[in-house]
């Protein structure tokens, strides 16, 4: 992609507030691959230091965001981002071929870590027949991790055009 696309491309998405790798199509053109890409998104923010400098402030973005007591849904649980592997595949050629005209391919993955709060209760009898959690970790995901993670997915797919799937791990058992 040359310059002159890669400044119309930077024009739209400034313009229309949202950012993907699929509008270099209007431009007759396509990203080479994911690293060229998140290079343009970063360079649109402002961001030195290429892909590192973006995944740098997106996980700044998250834990921003995560810090915030109203943002997490129960007390003591500390969810915070550790991780994005954007560097996995970013420079497959068919993997951005596939992404942008297949509508399809993997995606990075945000790795987050919890802590479980000692005084944690489950707001259903996970024992009764009558709940939908098989046990009360099943429970802590659903009423403390979940809903957070899938905000914060939100907030980088508007912001850097970047969807992602998500592993959340109990900071305790993460090895060091």
């Amino acid at each position: 992609m040359n310059q002159e696309q890669k400044n119309a491309i930077k024009k739209l998405w400034v313009t229309s507030g949202n950012i993907s790798a699929r509008d270099s199509t209007y431009f007759s053109s396509q990203f080479k691959d994911f690293e060229e890409y998140y290079e343009l998104i970063a360079d649109v923010h402002g961001i030195e230091g290429g892909v590192k400098g973006l995944k740098s402030a997106i996980i700044n973005d998250a834990n921003e965001y995560l810090s915030k007591p109203e943002n997490q849904d129960c007390p003591n649980t500390n969810v915070r981002m550790f991780d994005i592997n954007l560097e996995e595949g970013m420079n497959s050629e068919a993997k951005m071929h596939q992404w942008t005209f297949g509508r399809m391919g993997s995606k990075p993955t945000f790795s987050y870590y919890y802590d479980l709060p000692d005084d944690w209760e489950c707001s259903v009898d996970t024992n009764s027949d009558d709940n939908d959690y098989l046990n009360d970790m099943e429970c802590f995901d659903d009423e403390c991790l979940m809903d957070v993670t899938r905000e914060v997915g939100i907030i980088i797919r508007k912001k850097y055009g970047i969807y992602g799937n998500t592993n959340i791990y109990n900071r305790s058992k993460i090895k060091k």
